[in-house]
């Protein structure tokens, strides 16, 4: 019984541990992430994307990182002066490997 307890405290402990790690790193990091992101995003594209608002979170797609662009809408990757719209979206995520980003951060 009491190695029961032991184990249940400890795995409290961890989890606990864990999930304090996760709000420092959101907290830490968040800036840096969105940052990074967004540029890798538009070095990628040939049009015009705009997004209302944008949220890290380490828990919301847990065991993975995620980015949430809130209300994006893309323009056609046209030469035409007038464009239309490519798509619009409430919500799209990016999930990412959280060891990615501390690593990269890390090179750098």
């Amino acid at each position: 019984m009491k190695t029961l307890k032991k184990i249940t405290i400890i795995f409290g402990v961890i989890i606990i541990l864990l999930v304090t790690a996760g709000i420092i790193f959101s907290t830490l990091y968040q800036n840096e992430v969105k940052a990074y992101i967004i540029t890798q995003i538009n070095n990628s594209v040939n049009t015009k994307i705009d997004v209302k608002a944008v949220n890290f979170s380490v828990f919301k797609k847990f065991p993975y990182a995620s980015l949430e662009f809130k209300k994006v809408t893309a323009e056609d990757a046209t030469k035409l002066a007038e464009k239309g719209t490519l798509f619009s979206a409430q919500s799209i995520y990016l999930q990412f490997n959280i060891t990615i980003i501390i690593w990269s951060s890390q090179v750098k």
